[in-house]
């Protein structure tokens, strides 16, 4: 039997979040998941100034910038 992989989407919304982005990422991606579970982690950068985006980045993160002007 060929089953389909289960999708899970951890969307992040972040502003300026440079000092705490990283240690919320490791541990997502250190979570024991199911081999038949894919997860998608999204940071959703808003307004940023800092290096959250690269941050994110090196952990492999999706990156969706959006500049309105609440979160």
């Amino acid at each position: 039997m060929n089953r389909e992989k289960m999708k899970i989407s951890v969307v992040i919304p972040a502003h300026n979040e440079e000092k705490y982005i990283g240690r919320c990422l490791a541990s997502i991606n250190s979570q024991l998941i199911s081999e038949d579970v894919q997860v998608e982690v999204v940071v959703v950068l808003n307004r940023c100034t800092d290096r959250t985006e690269d941050v994110a980045k090196s952990y492999g993160a999706c990156v969706v910038p959006d500049d309105s002007k609440n979160l």
